[in-house]
């Protein structure tokens, strides 16, 4: 035994030991190395998601929101144009009053809506055709409520020949007004429900932190 261990190259045997130490190592390290990477990468990911679908969430009750503000049913004075030096007061009824109230009330809405289409650019890239049609539908909704206003409007002018018929003049103010949230509004209840769909598909994407 002592003569085995006096033939030893000791010098040549703790070097090789020390090279395979090294290169356990080596291995070890690269591979904690690539697992972090991969690890980094999977959390730039996750934040890009997590930030579009920020983003796309804000938009999105944005637009709710102005919607809301737009179709407030009471209308008042303060709203009205102030008139010309040396007119009367505008009559509140007329197409004139009306148009300049839907025009201020709609600005909000249309600044809202393209906030919403540059949002929905990538996110309908990221999310894919379920998030494209609740888009859609958003868009389509506000559009009803844009059409209902410039109904009334025209009517106006028109001293509102066509609202004889009440079931569509009932429609067109149903469209153009409505309370917050109201559930005895359909076209309200669709806006909220497409608002609703889209919190859902987003909400997987929102529950990132940085840790």
């Amino acid at each position: 035994m002592n003569a085995w261990a006096c033939n030893v190259d000791w010098p040549a045997a703790i070097g090789v030991l020390r090279d395979l130490i090294i290169a356990v190592v080596s291995i070890t390290t690269a591979t904690v190395a690539v697992l972090g990477l991969n690890a980094w990468r999977r959390q730039g990911k996750t934040k890009a998601r997590f930030d579009v679908a920020k983003e796309f969430a804000i938009a999105t009750f944005a637009v709710r929101d102005a919607l809301d503000e737009a179709r407030v049913p009471m209308i008042t004075p303060r709203e009205y144009p102030p008139p010309e030096a040396g007119d009367d007061a505008l009559d509140p009824r007329s197409g004139q009053v009306l148009g300049f109230v839907y025009r201020n009330r709609w600005e909000p809405v249309k600044n809202a809506l393209e906030r919403f289409r540059e949002a929905g650019i990538v996110a309908e890239a990221l999310f894919g055709d379920e998030l494209a049609q609740k888009v859609t539908a958003l868009r389509r909704d506000a559009h009803k409520v844009a059409t209902a206003m410039n109904e009334i409007v025209d009517q106006a002018y028109q001293d509102n020949m066509d609202f004889e018929d009440r079931d569509f003049r009932r429609t067109v103010y149903s469209d153009a007004h409505a309370t917050r949230g109201a559930e005895d509004n359909a076209l309200t209840q669709s806006i909220y429900g497409t608002v609703t769909d889209i919190q859902t598909l987003l909400r997987p994407s929102l529950t990132w932190m940085d840790d």
